[in-house]
């Protein structure tokens, strides 16, 4: 196993992997980047993501306040790959095209009395 010495530039992972907890800020920052992505690639739903140890919550709350997608913080890619296929699923499960939100199929969903459209969990 080899150390590095200081100044050395060192190669960075391709994965997000942390073999301990991220720091408060640390895990802050990752919610706010990968919430930033989401806006980005599925623009018009309010996204939500949070962390609780190393495993990522991600909600839309245009769409369901109480639902919220989880896996762990390893199984996301520096890319954005494994984070633009669970927001892409989670619309899916509302029965919502990917990318930007469609009015009509938005306003055709059927919710509940909390004002929440029920996903798809087959």
């Amino acid at each position: 196993m080899s150390h590095s010495s200081p100044g050395q530039i060192i190669t960075p992972r391709k994965t997000l992997r942390h073999h301990k907890i991220p720091p408060d800020l640390q895990r802050q920052a990752i919610c706010d980047g990968f919430s930033f992505a989401l806006d980005k690639l599925y623009p018009g739903y309010l996204w939500q993501v949070g962390m609780q140890q190393d495993v990522v919550f991600i909600q839309n709350m245009s769409l369901n306040t109480k639902k919220a997608f989880s896996l762990p913080l390893a199984s996301f890619d520096i890319n954005g790959k494994v984070l633009m296929r669970v927001g892409g699923e989670i619309l899916e499960r509302f029965k919502m095209q990917r990318g930007k939100r469609n009015q009509a199929d938005f306003k055709s969903l059927i919710r509940d009395v909390s004002r929440n459209a029920k996903p798809d969990m087959g």
